[in-house]
């Protein structure tokens, strides 16, 4: 089985077996040191620190009730009766700590309907103790009377509860401990003498692999000697072969160095072409650079020039609001006149009435004689009063009809111009802002270009810088070959030498 394989894949294999023993001894060593801290962990986490709380519990359930007991103690003083109470009140409140934390511990199995039992006994038995507390802080005769009663009938029955209950979860956790402790001893005995068998059997295992092992090597030695005489020879012909490939690769190597120096001027030459052109294309990202601020400067001086027509715009429609509002007023005053010409009639009445009355009085007084000749002459003259007021009357309602038909006029005139003016200069406006955004449009286009052209010159700048290096990179890799070369040159005459001496060595061997 192990003839096919060579010296290095049996020593191998040997390591591999005898790490294989270790590995196995300590998987089964985990294994049981694991099962032993799990039950210690239980021990430890679980039974040692419940078996305290209810050790802590009964002692201070215990206290709890000698407190009482001697509260109901017959000519005790104030001063123990306050330390007892002050002693009990203590004693619940240490003992509910203690729960508290019991409580907190996660239950095993069966132990859960023990601790409600438990739980349930020192609750009967607190509301006693917390009934004769409150009794004796009184201090009367009839409370002392009460407390007698609890201390020799409720008393006795709730505590001989509360002890069978605290017996029987005590015992439960002993019995734990006690269990753990016994499972952790059986797992450290199996594991010991687990770890003491495969121990020994990994021993012998050893051991036989180490005989088959050193038999099969004895045999490959053997044979690695039968078969070393057998390529002495070869080694010595292939000395020769190398001395001639030797002179040969000196030959080559001769023609490859100055290939190489040829290579290294066109390569200086190529890095001068390309430094001339690192220099052009920053200038170039430099130009692009200030074309870019220009064109921004101008896409700013656009947006001010919008926002200029726009507020003309704005103007505009506010001072054709304010001629309409204009137009709005002299309407009114042209209804205000039409208004004074209605009246104006109305005093035509009155004039045309005052006539009336006029002739009628010259009537009368014509009629009187000698008696109406004062009152005729008031009557004609207030008819020249009256003829007068209507002349001025007619006057006054020509000249309102002619201001009426010449506002109406003005003001229509002055709608048609002012609104043909407005609307052709909101025309030219949008004119304006059309054109503006159209800049802008251009504008923000340009500096996109500019923006483009700017990053396309600065990769080309940094490609250029990339190319430099690494032409001067590739010069430095040159001249290294070129050393390299020439050491090969020296190599290959050293080769030559060596092979010869090797041929000579082969003939020994």
């Amino acid at each position: 089985m192990l003839s096919g394989l060579g010296l290095k894949a049996k020593i191998l294999l040997l390591c591999i077996a005898m790490a294989g023993v270790s590995t196995i001894i300590s998987v089964f060593a985990y294994r049981g040191f694991h099962g032993i801290q799990i039950s210690n962990d239980r021990v430890v986490d679980g039974v040692a620190p419940n078996l305290e709380l209810i050790n802590s519990m009964g002692l201070n359930y215990r206290k709890l009730r000698i407190q009482i007991l001697t509260l109901g103690l017959n000519g005790l003083s104030q001063k123990d009766a306050d330390f007892s109470i002050k002693e009990a009140n203590e004693a619940i409140v240490k003992y509910e700590e203690n729960n508290r934390a019991y409580d907190a511990i996660p239950f095993v199995l069966g132990e859960k309907e023990l601790y409600d039992n438990f739980n349930l006994r020192w609750k009967s038995f607190k509301e006693i103790s917390e009934k004769i507390i409150v009794l004796s802080e009184k201090g009367k005769s009839e409370d002392h009377e009460a407390v007698m009663k609890l201390l020799y009938s409720d008393a006795p029955d709730t505590s001989i509860l509360y002890n069978a209950a605290f017996d029987k979860i005590l015992f439960f956790h002993k019995n734990n401990f006690k269990t753990y402790s016994d499972e952790s001893k059986d797992i450290s005995k199996q594991t010991n003498k687990l770890i003491i068998l495969i121990s020994i059997i990994g021993i012998i295992a050893s051991l036989i692999v180490a005989f088959m092992f050193a038999t099969k090597l004895s045999k490959t030695i053997s044979k690695i000697v039968a078969n070393l005489e057998g390529s002495a020879g070869n080694v010595a012909a292939a000395a020769t072969q190398i001395a001639s490939t030797s002179e040969e690769l000196s030959q080559a190597t001769t023609e490859q160095a100055a290939s190489l120096q040829e290579t290294s001027s066109s390569i200086e030459e190529i890095s001068s072409m390309i430094n001339a052109n690192t220099v052009s294309a920053k200038n170039s990202a430099t130009s692009s650079g200030i074309s870019l601020v220009n064109a921004e400067k101008g896409k700013v001086v656009v947006t001010q020039m919008i926002s200029a027509i726009e507020e003309i715009n704005t103007s505009n429609n506010n001072i054709r609001m304010q001629v309409d509002v204009s137009n709005t007023e002299i309407e009114e005053i042209v209804r205000l006149i039409i208004e004074i010409g209605n009246k104006t009639k109305v005093i035509n009445d009155i004039v045309f009435q005052t006539k009336l009355l006029s002739f009628n009085a010259s009537v009368e007084a014509a009629r009187a004689g000698e008696n109406g000749r004062g009152f005729a002459v008031v009557a004609e003259e207030v008819g020249k009063l009256a003829a007068m007021s209507g002349a001025a009357a007619i006057e006054i309602s020509t000249m309102l009809n002619n201001s009426v038909i010449k506002v109406e006029a003005i003001v229509k005139n002055s709608k048609e111009k002012v609104g043909k003016l407005i609307t052709e200069g909101k025309i030219n406006i949008d004119t304006g802002i059309r054109i503006a955004n159209e800049c802008g449009a251009v504008l923000n286009e340009i500096v996109a270009s500019v923006a483009s052209v700017s990053n396309s010159v600065s990769e080309i700048s940094t490609a250029s810088q990339e190319q430099a290096q690494g032409v001067q990179e590739i010069t430095k890799a040159i001249a290294q070959l070129d050393q390299v070369t020439q050491e090969n040159t020296a190599n290959s005459a050293e080769s030559a030498n060596a092979a010869e001496a090797l041929s000579q060595q082969a003939e020994t061997l």
